[in-house]
């Protein structure tokens, strides 16, 4: 999985239930292996940019 798959993943689970939505990530998540999430972590790196941010202060 890269990392245009995994906010594809988030972007198609956003009209879904909260719960149901985070089994589901959760579950894909969980079942890369250390291979796969290795240049995924490396791939995100920071917080993209069409990533909203909250209301507060960080």
């Amino acid at each position: 999985m890269n990392f245009a798959e995994l906010r594809s993943a988030i972007k198609n689970s956003i009209d879904l239930d909260f719960q149901v939505a985070s089994s589901r990530l959760q579950t894909t998540i969980f079942g890369l292996d250390r291979t796969d999430i290795l240049p995924l972590v490396v791939e995100i790196g920071i917080i993209p940019e069409d990533i909203k941010h909250d209301s507060t202060e960080e």
